[in-house]
């Protein structure tokens, strides 16, 4: 599998999302690793339980105390887990999402983000994310960092995409040949092609990503420019010129414009001269 491999061909998951993905523009692996995000948003900062505070939005990182599944007489499902850490524990909510209760185990460790607020005396976590991680010195994807936000479509949510570029990173972006000459590079201060496709997705910082975008927009332009200087240099070569003998018919091109049934202004006139 390369680069130009149809994206229905890289595994099961993407065979299943290829008609989703197309509306994307995404047919190739390589216009997968190319789907550049159109936002970040920040949970970098990972909060203690024990500092958190109403309003705040946050992340945090524990192991899971107990589940639980609530039955509203509204009608809502609501799901929770007690998260602990060092400092304090808090309420983690999900709205309707009954598969989460199969994922999320007592004991494992998990991070995840949203927003605190009281519901009664019980401080909780509205959650907006989440993820199971091995360790608290596993990396995380979706919360704790500068998380990538896509353009989506029905049934492909920006953390779909989020894990299947992790995959496919892992395998691809070594296999990316650097065409660029150094000299380039350091003259504009650009990223090497590799690390650009990497950091556009997972930057560690708003910087990151800014000179990861920089690099791919020039490569971009710089590919525009040159499709269409290849394109003209081709027209050049193959064009079959048609001489055409004008002094020759002057008087019946003279008697034409006579016989017009209007007269041309000068402009059309300089026109046709320029014309001849």
């Amino acid at each position: 599998m390369d680069l130009k491999t149809p994206i229905k061909e890289a595994g099961l998951t993407f065979r299943m999302h290829a008609r989703q993905l197309e509306k994307l523009g995404i047919t190739t692996v390589e216009d997968f690793l190319l789907y550049c995000p159109y936002r970040y948003e920040d949970l970098s900062i990972i909060s203690k339980i024990g500092d958190t505070q109403p309003g705040e939005k946050v992340t945090i990182q524990g192991k899971v105390f107990d589940t639980k599944a609530i039955f509203t007489k509204r009608h809502f499902n609501l799901q929770k887990a007690i998260v602990f850490d060092e400092t304090g524990e808090i309420e983690c909510t999900w709205f309707n999402q009954k598969y989460i209760l199969t994922q999320i185990k007592k004991g494992n460790f998990v991070s995840v983000s949203g927003k605190v607020d009281n519901v009664g005396r019980t401080k909780t976590l509205l959650v907006t994310d989440y993820e199971i991680l091995e360790n608290e010195n596993d990396t995380a994807f979706h919360t704790g960092r500068l998380v990538p936000i896509y353009s989506e479509t029905r049934g492909l949510s920006s953390k779909w995409i989020r894990n299947r570029m992790r995959d496919l990173l892992e395998k691809h972006t070594k296999t990316m040949s650097e065409y660029l000459p150094e000299k380039l590079l350091s003259e504009n201060h650009l990223m090497k092609l590799t690390d650009a496709v990497s950091r556009i997705h997972f930057p560690a910082s708003i910087e990151e990503s800014e000179s990861a975008r920089e690099r791919l927009s020039f490569d971009e332009l710089f590919l525009t420019q040159l499709g269409s200087k290849l394109r003209k240099k081709d027209w050049e070569t193959k064009k079959i010129g048609f001489s055409f003998e004008i002094e020759k018919f002057q008087k019946d091109i003279q008697k034409f414009w006579e016989n017009l049934p209007f007269t041309l202004t000068s402009a059309q006139m300089r026109s046709i001269h320029e014309i001849l």
